[in-house]
């Protein structure tokens, strides 16, 4: 393999007025010149060309890349236990179990098609955390829902399961302050 270079980044204005910009660059898959029409923004085009060297240039150095373990949702929650297992409180993963039971029941019943962990998307979280809250679940026991969720997905990324913890971005919920009673 030759060594990669910095992809061309190059402009087409066509008679109707409009700019296009594309990439040039050599595929040494195929061994031949590529043509790539990104868009009519320079920053798309300067973007794809450096995603392009970066592949390249990874492919020249060797360098290996990520892959993802395929693991069902079961296995990767059995998993996540048996690391926890005389870290935490057996009261806490009493808690965890429950939070666990929110998590599959909801994923049985909506998405039955979903067992590897891979497939598992924010919107479907999403969708739980709604429907829990709509059966009348409390701001802060849904933030410990979600708290104990990305606690999962992180562990998933962390064991090389998951690339991107789909979960890391879900705002918790807002909790109200409830009066408390005054002792006497």
């Amino acid at each position: 393999m030759k060594r990669p270079h910095v992809p061309s980044v190059r402009s087409r204005t066509y008679p109707s007025g409009e700019k296009v910009y594309f990439v040039d660059y050599f595929d040494f898959d195929k061994n031949k010149r590529m043509r790539e029409v990104v868009g009519v923004r320079k920053a798309e085009a300067d973007k794809r060309a450096a995603e392009i060297y970066q592949r390249h240039k990874d492919q020249y150095l060797g360098v290996a890349e990520p892959t993802v373990n395929d693991i069902s949702l079961v296995d990767l929650i059995e998993s996540y236990f048996r690391s926890k297992e005389g870290r935490v409180a057996p009261a806490t993963i009493k808690r965890y179990r429950h939070h666990v039971a929110h998590l599959i029941a909801f994923l049985d019943k909506n998405f039955p098609k979903v067992k590897n962990v891979r497939v598992i998307r924010k919107v479907y979280i999403e969708e739980l955390l709604n429907a829990l809250r709509t059966h009348g679940m409390e701001p802060k026991t849904l933030n410990a829902q979600l708290q104990f969720t990305k606690a999962i997905f992180n562990f998933a990324e962390q064991e090389g399961f998951l690339l991107e913890n789909p979960v890391k971005r879900i705002k918790p919920f807002r909790e109200t302050k409830q009066a408390q009673a005054v002792p006497f």
